[in-house]
């Protein structure tokens, strides 16, 4: 088994999504201007909306759709907190974003994943 070096620590195997989850989280404790967050949270939801934007020849959605519900799954395991500064990260993306359609999309990508979901109160 081989080890690797994960948000500062030696783990013996890949990174479970729990391992990922536990660093996202921490990262996402420091604060909503870190840059390496900002731009973790820009990755995501470009690529989120990027598939979303697809063409259905272009990209199968029988193929990506499970990739977007595990994405809402591990995020689903983030506190609530955690959702919503990342849901503000994304909109902050959507603000410098040019492209109208792909700005809509963006706004509306927390909102599919269910980062501010009405019963996290």
């Amino acid at each position: 088994m081989s080890s690797i070096s994960w948000s500062g620590r030696v783990v013996e195997a890949a990174p479970t999504s729990r391992t990922v989850l536990r660093a996202f989280s921490n990262l996402l404790e420091d604060t909503v201007t870190d840059p390496l967050l900002i731009t973790l949270a820009d990755a995501l939801a470009n690529l989120v909306v990027s598939i979303d934007l697809s063409d259905d020849d272009d990209v199968d959605p029988d193929v990506c759709v499970p990739w977007l519900e595990d994405v809402a799954a591990t995020l689903n395991q983030l506190s609530a907190e955690d959702r919503h500064r990342l849901a503000r990260i994304i909109r902050e993306v959507a603000a410098g974003e040019s492209d109208t359609r792909r700005q809509a999309a963006l706004l509306e990508t927390p909102d599919h994943f269910g980062l501010e979901d009405s019963d996290d109160a």
